[in-house]
């Protein structure tokens, strides 16, 4: 057989030539597809996001409208607890702090007008508070000392004083 140089046959030299023209148009057309593909997978990539941030913002809104109604929420518990505060509580209380002062004015004009009683010396009542001032209230005795009978001085009412009757105030009437 009979060699033939390289390229310089005719069968061997279309194929080379399709090749080469192959390779060639391969070479511009692959960055192209590339660049055409890289774009493509941006934009849904880019939709994809925009739905993404879209679904976000939808749960932020979300987000603050339960906080708003979890901080309403808590108001109004305050609200109700302050109300039931006030009527169970404060309410009562002011009720008996009016009573004690009530109480507290009449034994005080009674302490007044006791001083000019006709039976001071020998007023059981009289007696009895000047025992109260004397104990000493942390010892729990308060009240609790007997009256000594004996030590009492038995003296005749006097007439120029008032009367029982003048002891009670316009509170107690």
């Amino acid at each position: 057989m009979i060699s033939e140089p390289v390229g310089t046959c005719s069968v061997n030299s279309k194929k080379i030539m399709m090749t080469d023209w192959t390779q060639i148009i391969l070479v511009f057309v692959s960055p192209m597809a590339a660049a055409l593909g890289l774009w493509i997978g941006r934009k849904l990539n880019k939709t994809e996001l925009d739905k993404a941030l879209v679904e976000i913002q939808k749960l932020r809104e979300e987000l603050k409208q339960m906080n708003s109604a979890t901080v309403n929420q808590e108001l109004d518990n305050v609200r109700k607890s302050v109300s039931i505060l006030m009527t169970d509580i404060v309410e009562p209380l002011k009720k008996q702090l009016s009573d004690l002062r009530k109480e507290v004015g009449g034994l005080r004009r009674a302490v007044e007008k006791s001083k000019s009683c006709k039976y001071l010396s020998d007023c059981p009542v009289v007696r009895g508070l000047q025992d109260l001032e004397r104990n000493d209230p942390d010892d729990g005795e308060r009240g609790n000392n007997p009256v000594d009978e004996k030590s009492r001085k038995i003296r005749k009412p006097r007439d120029d004083l008032h009367t029982e009757s003048d002891i009670r105030g316009p509170a107690d009437n």
